[in-house]
């Protein structure tokens, strides 16, 4: 999330939809985010009323560390490919997540049995 708030003025709801949280797991990611000191709520320079999230200096040196992680993790698990499968693997996931993965599944709240008497 913090990598996706670095990327240009979202107001809270915004940066909810683009990383993918409701609007409740936002507000208590962005309390944590404050209390760690590494994301703040700001005024808008367009609107002083309205509220964009900023990263904090410390914010974005940990969503670069996090997103060296991840490259360096990528790197070893797909190291067991060719440059080749490499590719039409990367390739085809990116289509799933554009398509199929897209959407969350859909799926029937689960139903609890009663307690027997």
């Amino acid at each position: 999330m913090l990598q996706t708030a670095r990327a240009r003025e979202w107001n809270q709801s915004e940066l909810a939809e683009a990383v993918g949280l409701d609007k409740t797991t936002m507000v208590s990611t962005m309390d944590e985010l404050e209390q760690l000191g590494l994301a703040e709520r700001r005024p808008a320079a367009h609107d002083r009323r309205a509220r964009v999230i900023a990263v904090t200096a410390e914010g974005a040196r940990t969503a670069d560390r996090a997103r060296r992680v991840v490259e360096e993790t990528q790197a070893a698990v797909l190291a067991e490919l060719d440059e080749s499968q490499r590719r039409a693997f990367l390739d085809g996931l990116s289509q799933l997540v554009r398509t199929t993965l897209a959407e969350p599944a859909g799926c029937t709240p689960l139903r609890r049995r009663q307690p027997r008497a």
